[in-house]
């Protein structure tokens, strides 16, 4: 297996902990880095269901991820070349985690919340794309919890309605 090292800047090829944690150490350098992500937060995200006993602990464990996100982001965006890296992918997890908030996880729920979360990620719809352009840690992390959020909004009107 071959990591794309390219868009890295020489002196990212050092260890950093904070890069570590941003791209989910060697998930960020695979193909489709954004969805192997979103495939690995689903499997954290039903570990985090399992263990959590309310949903105010899980949203404090999603809130702590976020802190523990924007310094990894804000402290490892110097490793790489561009304003949104596509190698970190942190954002991913939170946005995932974001996507299934008061959901139950049926089958279903979680192949229509993996869809719904990785389209409107890539699509960016709603001024998703605007928030991306904020720059930083702030725009990396931000458009991924928005489209968290319009993915859980369509969760929660699937789940409450009856369609499945």
């Amino acid at each position: 297996m071959k990591f794309d090292t390219s868009k890295l800047k020489p002196a990212g090829h050092r260890f950093s902990l904070a890069k570590s944690i941003a791209t989910l150490g060697p998930i960020g350098y695979l193909p489709a880095p954004g969805t192997c992500a979103t495939i690995i937060a689903v499997v954290l995200v039903y570990l985090l269901h399992i263990l959590t006993i309310s949903y105010m602990t899980y949203a404090a464990c999603v809130a702590l991820l976020c802190i523990v996100a924007w310094y990894a982001v804000v402290h490892s965006l110097d490793h790489f070349r561009g304003h949104d890296p596509s190698e970190i992918v942190i954002d991913e997890v939170i946005g995932c985690a974001v996507t299934f908030f008061m959901i139950p996880l049926d089958a279903w729920y979680v192949i229509i919340g993996f869809a719904l979360f990785r389209f409107f990620d890539i699509v960016k719809p709603c001024g998703l794309k605007k928030v991306e352009r904020m720059g930083g840690a702030w725009g990396i992390l931000c458009d991924d919890i928005g489209a968290g959020l319009l993915s859980n909004v369509i969760l929660h009107m699937i789940v409450y309605s009856g369609l499945l």
